[in-house]
C-alpha cells in the first residue's frame, strides 16, 4: 500500500529531460523549494516533486460470502480535486480524479461512491480522506455496517427495525472500490497546501497528481471460501489455535477412525469491522475475547478436575 503525491504534471513529465530544463522545471516549483538551489541529483530532484504520506490508513479488500467489498487498485498519475468541488460540476460527472474529502463528507462519499449507476463512481480512480486538528470537522454520526447488523441471525422474523439509524451497509457490497486512505492530522495539513493549488488553478494544467496502490493477490478470486481455500488470504483476525476438554480421541493405529464425539464451541469474537480497518477503535477486541474464552476454559477444566470427572460433551 503506497500513496504518493507528485508536483504539478508538467514537472512530472519533464524529469527525464536533460540538465539545462532543470530551471524550467524548477520554475513550476513552489517558491519554497525552488528558493533552495538546484538538485544536485536526480534523487534530490524525486524528493522535491515527489511527497509520501506513510501514516497514511488504508482500506482494504475483504472477500466475504456475496463476494468482495472494500478497496483494491491503483491510480497513476491521476489530478487531485476536491470532492466538494466535483459535485458541484454537474454532478460528479467529468474525466479521471482522485478525490480530496473531508472527513465531514465522508459518509456522503462513500454512500455516493457505493451508489449503483452513481456518475461519480465511474470517473473516480481513488479517494483521500483529510481531517481536522483535534477532531474537528468529523461527522456527527458514521457507520458503515447495516441499519440491522447480522440480522439473518435475530431470533425473529422481523427484521425491519433500526437498530443501527446511521448505517450505510457498506462492509457487504459485492463489489469493491478504488484506492482509498485517511491520512494522518498532520499529513492532512500538508496536503491541503497542494490541493489548494489544484483548486486555484481552476483544475487546470498543470496540476498536482497521486499514485495510489492498493493490491491484493487474491481480488480475482471470487469468495472467501476460495481463497482461503487457496491460500491467497487470511481470515480476518488470523488463524487461531484449536484445543479441547477432554484431548481429542486419536485414530487408532489400526487405523480405526476417531470417535465423533458432541462437543460445545467456545469462540472467541471477531474484531469489529470497518471500511478503514486501522482506524478501528474495536481492532483489538478479538484479543481481549480470546483472554475471557481461556480463561473461561481454564476455569472449567479446574472444576472439573477438582470434582474427579469428565465432562458428559467435550469443550472445544
Amino acid at each position: 500500500q503506497r500513496v504518493s503525491l507528485g508536483c504539478p504534471s508538467g514537472v512530472r513529465a519533464a524529469m527525464t529531460a536533460m540538465v539545462a530544463s532543470y530551471l524550467v522545471l524548477l520554475s513550476h516549483l513552489p517558491a519554497a523549494s525552488s528558493a533552495e538551489g538546484l538538485p544536485s541529483s536526480p534523487n534530490a530532484l524525486e524528493k522535491l516533486i515527489v511527497t509520501e504520506f506513510p501514516g497514511a490508513s488504508a482500506c482494504i479488500l475483504l472477500l466475504h460470502t456475496k463476494g468482495q467489498s472494500g478497496c483494491r487498485g491503483t491510480a497513476e498519475k491521476v489530478p487531485l480535486m476536491y470532492y466538494s468541488d466535483r459535485v458541484r460540476q454537474n454532478g460528479g460527472a467529468g474525466g479521471d480524479v482522485v478525490l480530496v474529502v473531508e472527513e465531514e463528507n465522508l459518509p456522503e462519499f462513500l454512500a455516493n461512491l457505493a451508489s449503483n449507476g452513481s456518475s461519480l463512481a465511474r470517473s473516480v480512480k481513488g479517494g483521500l480522506i483529510v481531517r481536522g486538528k483535534g477532531g474537528k470537522g468529523r461527522p456527527s454520526s458514521f457507520s458503515p455496517a447495516d441499519v440491522f447488523p447480522h440480522k439473518n441471525f435475530a431470533p425473529y422474523t422481523d427484521g425491519g427495525y433500526e437498530w443501527n439509524p446511521s448505517g450505510l451497509g457498506l462492509l457487504r457490497t459485492g463489489r469493491a472500490w478504488p484506492p482509498l486512505y485517511v491520512l494522518t492530522e498532520e499529513e492532512s495539513e500538508a496536503f491541503r497546501e497542494m490541493a489548494e493549488w489544484n483548486r486555484a488553478k481552476g483544475y487546470r494544467y498543470p496540476q498536482y497528481v497521486a499514485d495510489l496502490t492498493t493490491e491484493m493477490l487474491a481480488a480475482d478470486q471470487a469468495n472467501t471460501f476460495e481463497c482461503l481455500d487457496k491460500s491467497t488470504c487470511l481470515p480476518i483476525g488470523g488463524y487461531s489455535v484449536a484445543s479441547s476438554l477432554p484431548p481429542p480421541t486419536p485414530a487408532s493405529a489400526s487405523g480405526a477412525a476417531a470417535v465423533d464425539d458432541e462437543c460445545v464451541l467456545v469462540l472467541a469474537q471477531v474484531g469489529d469491522s470497518n471500511v478503514f480497518h486501522g482506524l478501528n477503535k474495536g481492532a483489538e477486541s478479538s484479543i481481549s475475547g480470546m483472554v475471557a474464552a481461556a480463561a473461561a476454559y481454564e476455569a472449567v477444566a479446574r472444576s472439573f478436575k477438582d470434582r474427579g470427572v469428565a465432562p458428559s460433551r467435550r469443550l472445544a
